[in-house]
């Protein structure tokens, strides 16, 4: 299986163009916009997106990818293209997937670039699920906050000998002009990447003080860094301290986004409401999509949460439960690829009886994924979705909460722990309160 699916990853990179992402965000799709929406114009397809929903084709968005990422273009049909991103990759039926559908006027191809005489080089190299060395992250910085427009996430590639005392010194890509300039970056917004005796990355520790800023907690510093352990502890404090940051935001927070994999701007308002309308689903839409997309000739229930001050916002800012997981992974050089919580769950080490739980694993269950931030007290991060019923203050963004206010009784660590290896279910507090049950979950290491 796997020497197949390398095959045709070879047969698909030989056919396809390299092209790059040339907007701040674009908003991916698992099917072409005019056939999940052939009345209207494309682009209202993509730009009335929500932050959430359920039901029909209510929110279409399955993912995001960031400025000056680097993909590959399949081909273009109309004002849309199929590319293929190298960062993410989701399981199907036992194949890993990362074909999506975006606007053509999100990518730039490498002819287009080459024609108006830039260097590619000073793009980064993709974070590449293919190729775990993670080379990539040689003379690069990734964004930890937003800056001028661009997400958390986005990657510029550094020039040398022209940081300053305050300011890293990058290449930028003008998509206007396709022209390339260098640009300077408060260095308490960036994550910059050393290399061990290996060549394999970890955050600088001057990156690690301006993660940690804000913080009251902060952990010691990591020296040497050249042996795995060392290596890895640095990128697990990364990790949990970014998550940390994100959220707890002064006045603000991050929003949950349904596919959601960027943080250019918070909301400050904790409201959202619900839009709901019945949909009807002809015979010959509903014999070809799952259930969970359309029922065959009957009403249907469409639901939207929107947030009413970011609703006008396009894409929409923010992150889904994995997509938190995702972005922290990357912005601290961990070889962490997962889209969601199915892939999560089938590729992460689960807990041993001889291993110990560190901040930073995760807490798995089907459809949703939370990271432990501490352990005495127990406190997770997650990015919550919204309740579809009513509006539940508290729901539908990333926050950090006590672990028992998440499944109750559950107060301590240890309980945890205990809970994994007896088997035993967890008992879920809802938005509203009410307790469900949650079978077959599990710890997965993070490392």
């Amino acid at each position: 299986m796997k020497l197949g699916y390398l095959l045709f990853i070879l047969i698909i990179s030989l056919n396809a163009q390299r092209a790059w992402i040339c907007v701040p965000v674009a908003d991916l799709i698992g099917q072409r916009m005019s056939s999940i929406t052939p009345t209207q114009p494309i682009l209202n397809g993509y730009t009335s997106m929500p932050h959430y929903g359920k039901g029909g084709w209510a929110c279409p968005r399955i993912g995001q990818a960031l400025f000056g990422q680097e993909v590959e273009l399949e081909k273009i049909d109309g004002n849309e293209a199929l590319i293929g991103i190298k960062n993410l990759f989701y399981e199907s039926r036992g194949e890993k997937r990362n074909r999506y559908w975006t606007l053509k006027k999100n990518i730039i191809t490498e002819k287009g670039l080459e024609d108006a005489r830039i260097n590619v080089n000073q793009l980064p190299k993709p974070i590449d699920f293919t190729d775990p060395s993670m080379k990539a992250f040689q003379n690069t910085l990734t964004l930890i906050e937003p800056w001028k427009g661009y997400s958390v996430g986005t990657r510029f590639v550094r020039v040398p000998g022209s940081d300053t005392k305050d300011y890293y010194s990058v290449w930028l890509l003008n998509p206007s002009a396709i022209k390339m300039r260098k640009a300077k970056i408060p260095k308490e917004l960036c994550m910059i990447y050393l290399l061990d005796s290996q060549g394999r990355p970890y955050p600088s520790t001057s990156s690690g003080r301006a993660v940690e800023k804000n913080f009251s907690a902060r952990p010691e510093p990591v020296e040497g860094c050249d042996g795995i352990n060392s290596r890895n502890q640095t990128m697990r404090k990364c990790f949990v301290n970014l998550l940390k940051r994100w959220a707890h935001r002064s006045n603000a927070f991050i929003p949950y986004v349904w596919g959601g994999f960027s943080i250019r701007s918070m909301c400050k308002q904790d409201t959202f409401i619900l839009d709901k309308k019945p949909i009807f689903v002809p015979f010959d839409v509903a014999s070809r999509h799952s259930s969970s997309r359309a029922t065959a000739d009957g009403a249907k229930q469409e639901i939207r949460a929107k947030r009413p001050e970011k609703d006008h916002e396009y894409p929409k800012s923010g992150l889904d439960c994995s997509g938190l997981i995702a972005m922290a992974a990357q912005c601290c050089g961990l070889p962490y690829y997962y889209k969601n919580t199915t892939t999560i769950g089938k590729h992460l080490k689960e807990l041993q009886p001889t291993d110990t739980i560190q901040a930073g694993d995760l807490i798995w269950f089907r459809g949703h994924v939370l990271a432990i931030s501490s352990l005495s007290p127990a406190k997770v991060i997650e990015s919550r979705g919204y309740t579809l019923k009513r509006y539940t203050p508290g729901c539908g963004k990333v926050h950090e909460v006590a672990l028992e206010k998440v499944f109750k009784d559950m107060k301590t660590i240890e309980q945890l722990r205990a809970a994994f290896f007896e088997g035993k279910p967890l008992d879920r507090i809802d938005g509203y309160g009410d307790i469900g049950q949650v079978f077959g979950w599990k710890i997965l290491k993070l490392l």
